[in-house]
């Protein structure tokens, strides 16, 4: 149990577009941030936006309660073998790895306090629908719908699957309570180099999932479809405040005659999931939701998908 106090100092080891937004929150939740990043401009700017300090290496960093890893996917084993050693909990963003031989290594390393950076787990929309599932109040749950596609990714050492395909993992063992969700089927659409840059993909594991995921829409969209037996709720980020239970029959447009808007918290779910994070560290709140044993199961599933879509 930790017991560490508020302010935390917290170090992040590196700063790039999603370091930085990371960095915002964790000034704005009072923590005292010490920024590590070779690249001299996401120094400035991390200093910019609140850090303490800016440093180039590990060993010039000031001693912290807890450490955030956002360096790409590609260096996660590198950035985890530097601070195995440090004695207190991190946080790592995903995906995870980007190959079986630095998913073997980071499983070598035994780390007990690290945890995933899974943002979606502590996302409001997430946490109802896994409330509506739980409940009852859609009749037997039957299943999970979810879209997410944009047009491109500022991820360029990991392809569409290996990047957001660890989101709908984690969506969907949030809305069942814990439920993995296993590879059954896939479609892919490759790019000239063989990458996948759209996914079609079904899981099963009690309730389905049907996901759609990739880079080749004109439009980014993130939507979110529980199906029960007697209704469906449905989040479009397009309306992120509201989620919709629909049930009954159709009127005369062919949409559901009855329909209620569920509000929902609108914090980011990158800041609460940071909250809870430090709370834990505090002793004041429970471990975070998804630990490094399920970052590897989720590679691993992940991969099992690839080979699917792969001999499709």
């Amino acid at each position: 149990m930790h017991r560490t106090r508020n302010p935390f100092t917290i170090g992040l080891l590196g700063c790039g577009l999603w370091g930085r937004r990371i960095l915002g929150d964790l000034c704005a939740l009072g923590a005292r941030v010490h920024v590590v990043d070779v690249d001299a401009s996401a120094r400035a700017q991390a200093l910019a936006a609140g850090a303490m300090t800016a440093v180039t290496t590990l060993d010039q960093a000031d001693t912290c309660n807890g450490w955030v890893i956002a360096t790409p996917a590609s260096e996660h084993l590198a950035s985890l073998r530097l601070l195995a050693d440090a004695g207190v909990p991190l946080l790592c963003e995903k995906p995870l790895c980007i190959d079986a031989a630095q998913a073997r290594g980071i499983e070598t390393l035994g780390l007990a306090d690290c945890h995933m950076l899974d943002v979606w787990r502590y996302h409001p929309a997430v946490e109802k629908l896994g409330t509506l599932a739980s409940s009852g109040t859609l009749g037997t749950p039957l299943g999970l719908r979810s879209t997410r596609i944009n047009w491109t990714s500022p991820r360029t050492d990991v392809d569409s699957l290996a990047n957001l395909a660890p989101h709908d993992i984690s969506i969907y063992r949030e809305v069942f309570a814990g439920a993995w969700p296993e590879p059954a089927s896939a479609f892919f659409e490759h790019d000239q180099d063989g990458n996948v840059r759209s996914a079609w993909m079904q899981w099963r594991g009690g309730p389905w999932m049907l996901s759609e995921l990739g880079n080749r829409s004109p439009l980014r969209r993130r939507e979110l479809r529980l199906h029960g037996e007697d209704a469906v709720a449905i989040w479009d980020a397009a309306s992120p405040a509201t989620l919709v239970i629909a049930r009954g029959d159709a009127d005369d447009q062919l949409e559901a005659s009855e329909r209620q808007n569920v509000p929902l918290d609108t914090s980011t779910a990158l800041r609460r999931q940071l909250q809870a994070w430090l709370d834990w560290i505090g002793g004041d709140g429970p471990p975070p939701r998804s630990s490094l044993a399920d970052g590897l199961r989720a590679f691993a599933s992940i991969e099992r998908m690839r080979d699917l879509g792969n001999r499709a």
